[in-house]
């Protein structure tokens, strides 16, 4: 009989230890932070860590590069899109022979895995 009740008493104590341990993995979803980084936070590591680089982004996205130095300018931007992405935008400035350009990009960043994507990228 008293082996019995150890062997209840454990079982009922693994129960009730799962049961709060899914109850605190699916209020920490519904309560806790969706994302560790606040917009200026991603903004600013898109550009500086990727405006600089544009030329391999554009590849990437099946575009022509622009074979000049790029440098990030101006305000910058980021809107949170959910599931750890951000949608960044800001403008570059491109260095071509005949003179800089002003150049609008817009880009994803995903904090999760680091991945970042160029979206857009225009001229005027």
């Amino acid at each position: 009989m008293k082996r019995r009740v150890k062997w209840l008493s454990l079982f009922c104590l693994l129960a009730v230890l799962l049961a709060l341990l899914t109850a605190c993995n699916a209020l920490s979803g519904i309560t806790g932070p969706s994302t560790s980084l606040t917009d200026q936070q991603a903004a600013a590591i898109v550009a500086f860590a990727a405006a600089p680089y544009l030329d391999s982004y554009l590849e990437q996205a099946g575009k022509s590069p622009t074979n000049y130095p790029v440098t990030a300018t101006g305000d910058w931007g980021a809107v949170y899109a959910g599931e750890r992405t951000w949608k960044v935008e800001g403008q570059v400035l491109v260095y071509y022979p005949d003179g800089e350009k002003t150049c609008s990009t817009v880009w994803t960043f995903n904090e999760e895995d680091g991945t970042i994507k160029l979206v857009e990228f225009s001229c005027d």
